[in-house]
């Protein structure tokens, strides 16, 4: 994956083909979500750098503390089906992040995370826990 990403290639749908196709220059393509995550997680005063991994799932890795897997998680009310539904998609992740500022998390979907001792987090409790 990282190889993709630092090639002048994009991937994703075929719908972000399309996006893309349109483009002067199509490599250049990175879906909307994907960029405000990354642009907001690179710039974090205590990020090194942003490894993409998969399918919605990235790496920070920090200048202090341990790198973490970050898997984000489209949902209005985060649940725990969803933080379980990710966890069966993405194997391993330490946060699973909602991908939208809209709705909330259930303390269910905490408690579902805590259980294989990751952490469920809006995207401005992401930004804070970097720094931790």
């Amino acid at each position: 994956m990282e190889a993709i990403h630092d090639a002048p290639a994009a991937f994703g749908s075929l719908g972000d083909l399309g996006k893309a196709a349109r483009l002067e220059y199509p490599y250049l393509y990175r879906d909307k979500q994907w960029s405000f995550f990354d642009n907001g997680i690179s710039q974090h005063s205590n990020v090194k750098n942003v490894k993409y991994l998969y399918d919605r799932v990235f790496e920070a890795h920090r200048y202090n503390g341990d790198p973490l897997i970050i898997a984000m998680v489209d949902a209005y009310n985060m649940s725990a089906e969803d933080v379980r539904g990710a966890l069966t998609r993405y194997k391993k992740f330490d946060l699973a992040v909602k991908m939208t500022s809209y709705g909330s998390i259930t303390s269910a979907a905490s408690q579902a995370a805590a259980s294989f001792g990751a952490e469920a987090l809006m995207y401005g409790d992401l930004l804070r826990r970097l720094g931790k």
